[in-house]
């Protein structure tokens, strides 16, 4: 009888030692969870904070077949910006954007001196608010493509910093941010840059974390 009363006693003990530990580790474990979802939610706070370092972001942008929408989209993620679509007031059909058909419509507005593409939506709200506005464009004829112009000639940038940015099939940025500066006529531009249909989402945050404001 005494042999058996040992024998449960040391199972009794090594039951509430493995119970003890499997409690341990799951206390543990909820522990390590929530200490990496707090440094998780606390490291994206801070570089949210970091990149915007309480600046007030736009990122607003014209896009005719949806590349420079990923574009302006990935941007603003990455800065904590607002977004802002510039659409026109007669939107274009896929049979207006076909640049091999010279009846198209984004062909006679290139081959016009005078094109103007009115915008419904030229002027965001509160843009007086922002500090550093981005704008995003497709490259048209080696340009930025003219239905930005309205937002750019519409808008003061006065103490702004303004960063441009293209997406195109191949051709580099060129000139087009020094042409969007001069239609904008006030501001602090930026360089910018162009992404290609070889550049990915990650040159795009890349580029967006390394900007300077």
């Amino acid at each position: 009888m005494k042999q058996w009363k040992q024998i449960i006693s040391i199972a009794a003990l090594a039951m509430c030692g493995l119970f003890t530990a499997a409690c341990g580790n799951q206390e543990s474990a909820t522990a390590s969870n929530a200490g990496a979802a707090k440094t998780a939610t606390s490291s994206a706070n801070a570089t949210q904070a970091a990149k915007a370092d309480g600046k007030k972001i736009l990122v607003a942008y014209f896009s005719a077949s949806g590349n420079t929408k990923k574009i302006a989209e990935t941007a603003a993620t990455v800065l904590g910006a607002d977004l802002y679509e510039l659409k026109p007031a007669q939107p274009y059909t896929q049979s207006d954007l076909n640049y091999r058909n010279d009846a198209s419509r984004v062909v006679k507005e290139h081959d016009d001196a005078n094109r103007h593409v009115a915008l419904a939506n030229a002027t965001p709200p509160n843009f007086a608010d922002y500090d550093v506005v981005l704008v995003g464009a497709p490259m048209w004829w080696h340009e930025a493509a003219w239905p930005v112009n309205d937002f750019l000639t519409q808008n003061d940038f006065t103490g702004k910093t303004v960063v441009p940015f293209i997406s195109s099939y191949s051709d580099p940025l060129g000139d087009s941010g020094e042409k969007m500066a001069k239609l904008a006529g006030t501001g602090i531009w930026q360089t910018g840059a162009c992404f290609t249909v070889s550049s990915s989402q990650s040159d795009v945050e890349e580029w967006a974390k390394g900007l300077k404001f």
